[in-house]
């Protein structure tokens, strides 16, 4: 995994406010909170947790001891604007044992915005699970999002739902300062991976593409995964809120 989202860092909370992101992350957390009993004194990790705001919101419900970690050392520095309360880590989160200081367990693992599919293989992503699980208190849980994935009968693989590839779709006009940003993004897949090309214009001019890349797992395939590494019970409970599938796994 690289830092392509050191890119991003400057605009990116901008981005997810603009495209409604922001304001979904305040129903996931609450409806977290309500479905998985989450209380005051327990402790949360989000796994690359960009600028914050997951932690953000668990921290205003209550939830003081909060912890972050992410391979970007410009996102932690605009989470730490954010929420300089928590605890937040720049570090590879595909070494997560290493990076997490070795103290009590964590009672909830989130890492949301389907931001754990961009392990760079899919050995790395069942390494980061198997952590995981090593880290969690008895009981407690580990949350992750998933894209909805159709299997294409044509081409025999996976491609996200009612999204065109090769068609570029416009996600925000943003001001920042004395400049207007126009961010659009497009999609396309390779093997086993699907690359997404944001496009940055600055003021009509200035252009930058920022490319990332996810990998495709069925969430079907990833409920047996997550069994596979020792999981008590795996459930899926979505939100209209939400865009991605809602996985849930209990140790």
């Amino acid at each position: 995994m690289n830092d392509t989202y050191d890119l991003f860092a400057f605009i990116y909370r901008d981005l997810i406010e603009a495209t409604g992101r922001l304001n979904a992350i305040k129903h996931l957390v609450k409806h977290l909170i309500s479905v998985i009993e989450i209380k005051t004194d327990h402790r949360i990790l989000d796994i690359a947790c960009g600028t914050g705001d997951v932690l953000f919101e668990f921290y205003k419900n209550g939830i003081k001891d909060v912890t972050g970690i992410d391979s970007s050392v410009n996102m932690i520095s605009q989470a730490k604007v954010i929420l300089p309360e928590a605890q937040l880590i720049n570090g590879s989160w595909d070494e997560i044992n290493n990076n997490i200081p070795k103290k009590e367990c964590f009672n909830l693992i989130t890492s949301t915005s389907i931001s754990l599919m961009h392990a760079d293989s899919f050995i790395e992503f069942q390494r980061i699970l198997y952590s995981i699980s090593n880290m969690l208190c008895e009981n407690g849980v580990f949350v992750i999002d998933n894209r909805n994935w159709d299997f294409d009968k044509k081409t025999k693989k996976l491609i996200q739902r009612n999204r065109e590839v090769n068609s570029c779709q416009f996600l925000a006009e943003i001001k920042k300062g004395n400049s207007t940003y126009s961010i659009t993004d497009n999609c396309f897949y390779e093997k086993d991976r699907q690359y997404v090309e944001y496009t940055i214009i600055k003021n009509n001019s200035q252009k930058e593409n920022i490319l990332v890349s996810y990998l495709k797992i069925h969430t079907k395939d990833l409920i047996k995964l997550l069994y596979k590494y020792g999981y008590q019970k795996v459930w899926v409970n979505n939100i209209n809120k939400w865009p991605y599938d809602i996985i849930y796994a209990k140790k």
